[in-house]
């Protein structure tokens, strides 16, 4: 793998370790663009889409770090991901570490959700904002982020507060798979205290108010995996204008692959 070539991409997967829920809350849903995915013993286990940014923690033991970096390394695409090694308590240099796990770049710890979010939003990832009367267009769909209302042509759709961050993430990942684990991640719910049968409930749910609008069954459930929000891609399919925040054109924010001094 080249490094310090920039790499644009229109879309961000942030992967992280599956036992750092605290970490995936932080991040899934927060960030435009993107999408969070949980590995574990250096293997991922949700879908993946665009740049894929890994983060592993050295804290685990300094053998186990450059194990998990080898790992990533060695998944299909593995050549294109960016890892991040987390240096926290790790008597070994950046660069020695770096070198050994073929990490693209080495950061000081500890890995906080403050921190994930200030290293996300340094490489340019824009945060999903919902104040000042934003509104985010997709489609024939228009969700006012402020207030929490969404419109299907014009209509407005009858949402509680949960159904309405739910359907929201589905629209911005539509037409990709999202696991039972990540669906429970964005409802914010406390670990542990949902069960999976629940999310069928709620999928339930936003299919009978998509059926009495009129606008049709675009949630498909993947028995035992999750669900997908079938919904064509406006802007390159139908010749529809691209996403938008207001009157701005929605930017597509990647990782530039580089490896920091």
């Amino acid at each position: 793998m080249k490094l310090g070539v920039a790499l644009t991409v229109r879309h961000t997967t942030i992967a992280i370790p599956k036992h750092r829920s605290d970490l995936f809350d932080s991040v899934s849903g927060s960030y435009l663009s993107t999408q969070c995915a949980r590995y574990d013993r250096g293997r991922l286990i949700d879908p993946v889409r665009g740049m894929v940014w890994c983060f592993v923690e050295a804290n685990t033991g300094e053998d186990r770090a450059i194990d998990l970096c080898r790992q990533l390394r060695d998944h299909p695409r593995g050549d294109l991901f960016f890892i991040t090694a987390v240096l926290d308590g790790v008597g070994v240099s950046p660069s020695e570490l770096a070198a050994r796990a073929g990490a693209d770049e080495c950061i000081p710890g500890p890995l906080t959700p403050q921190a994930l979010s200030a290293r996300i939003e340094r490489r340019g990832v824009k945060r999903v904002e919902a104040g000042g009367g934003d509104i985010l267009e997709i489609g024939d769909y228009t969700v006012d982020l402020a207030t929490q209302r969404m419109f299907w042509t014009g209509k407005l759709l009858a949402l509680r507060p949960s159904e309405f961050k739910l359907f929201t993430a589905l629209l911005r990942s539509r037409n990709r798979l999202m696991s039972l684990e990540e669906i429970i991640a964005i409802s914010g719910t406390a670990p542990g205290t949902i069960k999976k049968r629940t999310v069928h409930v709620w999928m339930g749910r936003l299919r009978r108010i998509l059926n009495e609008q009129g606008i049709g069954e675009h949630i498909r459930s993947v028995r035992s995996m999750g669900y997908v929000f079938d919904y064509p891609d406006h802007g390159s399919l139908l010749g529809h204008e691209p996403e938008t925040i207001g009157n701005r054109p929605l930017v597509r924010s990647g990782v530039e692959k580089q490896v920091l001094a």
